[in-house]
Order: C-alpha cells, then sequence, then structure tokens
C-alpha cells in the first residue's frame, strides 16, 4: 500500500485488529440478565411440589420461593434501564394485581386477605415482571430458549418416562423425602394428596415434576410455537421441540388440541408463501367466523361437539354444566367474586372449575379475566401490526410468540393456569409485551427513518427546480 510519504508498506505487516472484547462481555451480561427469569422456569421443571414448605403458615411452593428470591435481583437490574417504557400492557397487569388483592381483602378481611391476596399477586404479577425486565429483545429470547432447553429436555424426558413405563417416578421420588404434598379444597388444607396412576389409551397420564397431568401438557406444548419459529439451530431447536411434544404424554385432550392446532399454524404458514395475497389477519377472521358459524350449527355448541371426541366425554359433560352454574356465581357476585369460597353447584359437580378465565370471574370478578384478555389481545394485534418493520427473523418469532399466546388463551377455555402453570402463563403475558416493547421501538426508529429520506428527497426537488 503506497502511503502519502511515499514508502510502501505491505498487508501482512499491518497489524490484525482482534474483536474488541466489549462483544463478549455483552453475551455474559445477557446471560446474567436472563438469570431471574431461568431460574424460576428451572424451579418447576425440575423440582416436585412435593418440596414445597410452609413457613409462618405460608404456603410456599419452589416456582414461589424463586419468585420471591428473583424480584429482588430483577429490581435491581431494572434500575440500570432508564430506556424502559410503561405501556398498556403494564398498567393492566398492574391493575388486575392490585385487584386480585383487593379481591381477596373483601372476602377474608385484613388478616386472611393479606396472606392469601399476596400469594396470589406473586404468582401473577412478579413473573410478569420477570420477563419484561429479563428480556429486552429477540436476542434475550432467543438466549433464554437455549438456556432453558435442557430444563424442558429433562422434564419432557421423564413424562415420556413415566407415561411409557406405566408408573409415576418424579413426584413419588420427591414425595420420599420430603412427604406428600398438601391437599387444598376452597383455600383450606384438607389432609395430603397420595397419587393414583391413572391411564389413558393403555398409556400412564404423566405428572413429571408438575402439579397435574393437564398442567404438564399445556406448559410444555405452549412453548412448541416458540421453538418451532425461534431461528436456533443445532440442538437446543431440535432437542427444545422434542421435549415440547412430550406433553402429549399427560394423555388429555387440551394437549392434543394444541398439538392439532400448532400443526395447522405450521401447515397454514407453509401454504401461505405460495399464496402471498393471504395474511394472518384474514385467516384469523375467517377462522373466528367458521368457529361461530359451527358454534351455532351444533346441537349444544362447538364445546359439547369437540367434547364427544375427546379422551373423556364425560369430563366435557361437566364442563359445560361448570360454565353454566359458575356463571350464576359471577352473576351474584360480579365486582370482587368469592374468593377461595364454595361456589354455588349441585352436589354432584366437582369442586373445580376447569377454565381459566372463568375461575378468574369466581374467585376475584370479572375485572380481572376481562383485563388480562385485553391485555393480551392488545398485545398481540399491536405485535402483528409491528412485525413489517422487523427483521425476518424477528419476525418468525413474534409469530412464534402470537401463536403461543393463543394457544394459552385456547387451552385456558378448558384448563386452570394454577400453580406453576399460571406463571408460566403470566411469564409468556411479559415475554410478548417485552418483544412487543422492542417491536415499537423498531417501528418508530423505521417511520422516523423514512420521514427524514422523503424531507431529504422534498428537498432535493426544491433545490433541482
Amino acid at each position: 500500500m503506497l502511503q502519502p510519504d511515499g514508502s510502501v508498506v505491505h498487508r501482512r505487516d499491518i497489524p490484525r485488529q482482534h474483536p474488541p472484547v466489549r462483544s463478549s462481555r455483552r453475551g455474559t451480561s445477557r446471560l446474567l440478565g436472563l438469570l431471574p427469569l431461568v431460574l424460576v422456569f428451572y424451579a418447576f421443571l425440575l423440582i416436585a411440589p412435593e418440596a414445597s414448605q410452609t413457613i409462618g403458615g405460608v404456603y410456599l411452593p419452589p416456582h414461589r420461593i424463586a419468585l420471591i428470591l428473583m424480584v429482588g435481583p430483577a429490581f435491581l437490574m431494572l434500575l440500570k434501564q432508564p430506556d424502559v417504557r410503561v405501556n398498556f400492557m403494564d398498567i393492566g397487569v398492574g391493575a388486575l394485581s392490585l385487584w386480585i388483592f383487593a379481591s381477596f381483602m373483601v372476602a377474608y378481611g385484613m388478616e386472611k386477605g393479606v396472606v392469601r391476596g399476596a400469594a396470589a399477586v406473586i404468582d401473577t404479577a412478579i413473573p410478569y415482571f420477570l420477563a419484561r425486565v429479563c428480556i429486552r429483545d429477540f436476542v434475550d429470547l432467543r438466549y433464554f430458549l437455549v438456556i432453558v432447553a435442557p430444563g424442558l429436555i429433562f422434564a419432557g424426558s421423564m413424562l415420556t418416562l413415566e407415561s411409557l413405563s406405566g408408573q409415576l417416578i418424579v413426584r413419588p421420588a420427591f414425595a420420599s423425602v420430603f412427604g406428600n404434598i398438601t391437599n387444598f379444597q376452597e383455600g383450606q388444607a384438607a389432609g395430603q394428596v397420595t397419587l393414583v396412576p391413572e391411564f389413558r389409551a393403555g398409556l400412564v397420564r404423566a405428572y413429571g415434576s408438575f402439579a397435574h397431568p393437564i398442567l404438564a401438557g399445556v406448559t410444555m406444548l405452549g412453548l412448541l410455537p416458540l421453538y418451532c419459529y425461534s431461528g436456533l439451530k443445532s440442538w437446543p431447536l431440535i432437542l427444545g421441540i422434542a421435549a415440547c411434544i412430550s406433553g402429549v404424554f399427560s394423555m388429555s385432550s387440551a394437549a392434543f388440541l394444541l398439538v392439532i392446532l400448532s400443526i395447522f399454524f405450521l401447515i397454514a404458514d407453509f401454504a401461505k408463501k405460495f399464496v402471498p395475497i393471504v395474511s394472518w389477519w384474514i385467516i384469523s377472521f375467517f377462522g373466528t367466523i367458521v368457529l361461530f358459524v359451527a358454534d351455532l350449527a351444533t346441537e349444544n355448541g362447538i364445546a359439547a361437539f369437540l367434547g364427544r371426541y375427546t379422551l373423556d366425554p364425560q369430563t366435557a359433560f361437566f364442563r359445560r354444566l361448570i360454565w353454566t352454574f359458575a356463571m350464576q356465581n359471577v352473576e351474584k357476585n360480579p365486582w370482587f367474586g368469592l374468593g377461595y369460597e364454595r361456589w354455588e353447584r349441585p352436589s354432584f359437580m366437582p369442586e373445580s372449575i376447569d377454565a381459566h378465565f372463568l375461575l378468574m370471574a369466581v374467585q376475584n370478578g370479572v375485572f380481572v379475566p376481562i383485563m388480562l384478555l385485553v391485555a393480551m389481545l392488545y398485545g398481540m394485534v399491536r405485535l402483528g401490526l409491528a412485525m413489517p418493520w422487523l427483521s425476518p427473523q424477528d419476525r418468525k418469532l413474534a409469530l412464534g410468540l402470537n401463536f403461543s399466546i393463543f394457544l394459552a388463551f385456547v387451552a385456558a377455555q378448558t384448563v386452570t393456569y394454577w400453580g406453576s402453570a399460571n406463571v408460566f402463563l403470566m411469564a409468556l403475558v411479559g415475554l410478548l409485551a417485552s418483544v412487543l416493547a422492542f417491536s415499537l421501538r423498531q417501528q418508530e426508529k423505521g417511520q422516523a427513518s423514512i420521514a427524514r429520506a422523503r424531507r431529504a428527497m422534498s428537498a432535493l426537488r426544491h433545490s433541482s427546480s
């Protein structure tokens, strides 16, 4: 290379530029920033409910202990993020959390209401808060999926092994050390839970480390779209998808429904490439119309029609009765609900309400489920509108997250997300809020760049004229 003074310098004599160390520190910082959320997930993926502790009369399952321990570090992380903006979803989740706390105070008074309300708020607000703080963009989300994959693989392996071997493994092992878990009925301790293997289609309904097989299924399969559209490669992608699919060994109708919907999403997304004019907005619109027409056309509604083809049609029969009588309870106590008190129903009906949003209305009043539904719908729609401003890889992952939220919504019609499953659901909503905030920033930058380009073109035309 010829220099200004006439000398020649060969390329081999130029010192090689090493990549800055800053990039590796940034990667380490990402990993540390994800730690609070990752530890909460590992708490319910690896540790069975039998490891729960009761301290001062307060029941603390493993996931709740992890949430309490991680909220402090997450708050310190938040203080170092001056660019965090409070959005509508944050306000909505904060409002419904306060309403939950107030509803228990109304139902039980100061002493009992504080304890029960605080426990419910911990399982609702803190997982959302952790996801909101720990995940800042799509790169963070991919890091999270990689780091949490070993925990999912362990949980999925145990589900598969239990179902195929015909015996429960994980929870009996924890029970041999910590004893059987306490059984709660209407908010009161009522003896201990003794697990008995339940067979469906010749296979055991696997528990793994989860409180119930249904919760295992909706939690594992709820992450399937995220892994399918993550853009990851090699073992995290393959093993992550395999671990999620193991949720079918819960042998629940909800799990099989989520598998069917996931396959439909994948096929529809693939087919959409050949018909560019068809968008997800059109697919969603016509899908809603089809479900509405089917609900009117079938004898007792779409739920009854599908109920005849579930693994346990008798369960579907009770679910229809639950909706009928639970709505009567909501009409009598619309504002603050009943708490954990007994809801009015015929004596032959089960105590549980197998519909998440309906249970929230019965326990805490109609404001709580409506606010959560509005927040979820708002996040999905706004994220969908912001997708054109994202990179192709981020756009795919955003689509996968919207699919996961939709699967959670569908499952919530026949499943109650309680315990660790509620933590998973609220963390998923927090992930939606976080990537939405990043996507809106990208949209603002893109729109600002277009505005600058238009001004420059306008100035150029004026100067040339």
